[in-house]
């Protein structure tokens, strides 16, 4: 529309019509660029907080823990509070 308008407008004022019109649109297309790169660093760094905050509560959850008498897959643990089970898989 902006062309149509300066179509109808003297030459001087529509050469600097259609030259402020195409800085404008420069300039939104520079926008965007940035705000899909931020969107794009906001996900990132969603993902890397999201991974550090699990990695912290595993962490602080092993650490409050009772020792189990067996690790997963039926393998003996060590340092267990039920040392019969320690016994057992000696023999």
């Amino acid at each position: 529309r902006l062309t149509e308008i300066a179509a109808q407008l003297p030459a001087e004022w529509s050469a600097e019509l259609v030259s402020v019109g195409q800085k404008l649109r420069e300039a939104v297309a520079v926008a965007e660029e940035i705000g899909r790169r931020s969107a794009e660093i906001a996900r990132i760094g969603l993902a890397v907080s999201q991974g550090a905050i699990k990695m912290a509560q595993d962490k602080a959850v092993k650490a409050s823990r009772q020792p189990a008498a067996y690790a997963r897959g039926g393998q003996r643990t060590t340092g267990t509070a039920v040392p019969v089970y320690q016994r057992v898989w000696k023999a």
